[in-house]
């Protein structure tokens, strides 16, 4: 087997440590605070739970793409998850999938994340994809957005100010 490259072991380790704290962080939650929207206007954590699945799957289909061809616009992709994410509706639904159904997608979804960073060779990590909805960014920038996302969202369920800061880049 090949030796993994530093940034590709540092991503694999990152994208596991925020996906299972997620599902901690929700897993000893009550129903109840599961349900109730930390603020007027916020979204319950199982919201949030509905989101993230959404913004997953856009991260890392954007990252595949941009993998395999050079500097793709990726704005029809983007643009696809912010129609299927407002007419979800936005926010994501009032009355969202159980936790377990929840979890078991993310972890669906968690397991094809690796299977999508396997698959992409080194080099790749590199390459641009253009207009993203956050400016024109890397495949390791995308992918990173996924486990960013998740470290926004827990902070957001544990009613903290949220460790992780995202800018638009050009």
């Amino acid at each position: 087997m090949p030796e993994m490259s530093s940034e590709r072991a540092d991503l694999l380790e990152k994208l596991q440590s925020h996906h299972d704290e997620l599902v901690a962080t929700v897993r000893q939650r009550s129903s109840e605070e599961l349900s109730r929207p930390p603020a007027p206007g916020e979204w319950s954590a199982l919201q949030q739970l509905e989101h993230q699945l959404l913004a997953d799957d856009i991260w890392t289909a954007m990252a595949a793409r941009a993998a395999i061809e050079d500097e793709p616009d990726l704005a029809e992709l983007w643009s696809k998850y912010r129609v299927v994410e407002e007419s979800n509706p936005f926010p994501p639904p009032s009355e969202p999938r159980t936790l377990d159904e929840l979890v078991g997608l993310l972890e669906e979804r968690h397991r094809q994340n690796l299977e999508i960073v396997a698959a992409i060779p080194d080099e790749a990590f590199g390459r641009k994809g253009l207009n993203t909805g956050w400016g024109n960014l890397t495949v390791m920038q995308m992918l990173r957005g996924v486990y960013r996302h998740h470290r926004m969202h827990i902070d957001q369920i544990e009613l903290k100010e949220s460790s992780f800061k995202p800018q638009r880049v050009g």
